[in-house]
């Protein structure tokens, strides 16, 4: 009976053991998924233009342009400049000159195949046109009319080109914490006594620092008998003496400060960069000098 028994107890065991599935594989954990995604390259819009990259080729024409990229320690960039880059004097010993931003030498920027053209003068549609069949990116600054424009532009060529941006002083950014206040001005910018107005950039770096009289467009004269100080820049010296000379029906009046820049700030006014500092320092030397 017992042999019985365990017969019948094998048979089974055998039984249940052949209807298990053959090879059925053990339980493992789902695989994990991973999801590559390639980051987009950061854009920065300057002016308009919009890179995804430092531009590793660049002619620059205009000089406060270069002058403030060599500030900026950006110069490796540049492959080309203009012909009146003259600050800092290296760099048109170091680099090709590509005409002026006023008259650009076309066929000596193609040759150079910069990644982007910088000026601040408008460039005629056609030459946009060749330059960018050309591979060449064309990017406008506009003129600085403004302190405050000058450290925009710093900054602008900062988040360009990577690097840090040039920090205006405080008291050029502020002029009212300036003590120094030259009266009623006007900065004659020619010989029919064009005057400096809202503008230009003389007209309002001045206006930190007085009342110009010529608060409107360059167009209009004002009345030179009202100024308390007359700017001239270098150009226009010869007329100092005709705004000093006093009447005899004048000889009660106080004639106005006679201010003539020197050669050097008459440029910086017309391409004003951080050094336009010095211009300020001139003018009240010279201001106080003629007390």
């Amino acid at each position: 009976m017992k042999q019985i028994i365990a017969i019948v107890t094998a048979l089974i065991t055998l039984f249940l053991t052949a209807c298990e599935p053959i090879g059925t594989p053990e339980k493992t954990e789902a695989p994990t998924t991973i999801t590559t995604t390639t980051a987009a390259a950061p854009v920065v819009t300057v002016y308009g233009e919009s890179f995804e990259a430092v531009p590793k080729s660049v002619v620059c024409l205009s000089p406060a342009l270069v002058e403030m990229i060599y500030e900026e320690k950006a110069e490796a960039y540049l492959v080309g400049v203009g012909q009146y880059c003259d600050y800092p004097e290296t760099a048109m010993i170091d680099h090709p000159v590509c005409g002026s931003a006023a008259n650009p030498d076309f066929e000596a920027i193609k040759a150079l195949s910069p990644e982007l053209l910088l000026t601040q003068s408008p460039i005629a549609t056609k030459d946009l046109t060749a330059l960018h069949a050309a591979g060449v990116r064309v990017l406008v600054i506009p003129a600085v009319k403004t302190v405050s424009d000058i450290q925009t532009l710093y900054d602008s060529l900062a988040e360009l080109f990577e690097v840090p941006t040039v920090t205006l002083p405080e008291l050029m950014m502020m002029p009212l914490l300036s003590s120094w206040r030259m009266g009623d001005f006007v900065y004659y910018l020619s010989d029919d006594l064009t005057a400096a107005g809202d503008d230009t950039f003389a007209g309002n770096f001045f206006s930190g620092y007085g009342t110009n009289l010529c608060e409107g467009k360059s167009e209009e004269i004002p009345d030179p008998d009202r100024a308390e100080t007359i700017i001239l820049p270098a150009y226009l010296e010869h007329l100092a003496e005709s705004f000093s000379i006093v009447t005899e029906e004048e000889t009660e009046t106080i004639p106005p400060h006679i201010i003539v820049l020197s050669e050097e700030s008459s440029k910086l006014l017309e391409r004003p960069t951080s050094r336009v500092q010095d211009v300020l320092s001139e003018v009240t030397e010279k201001w106080m000098t003629t007390q």
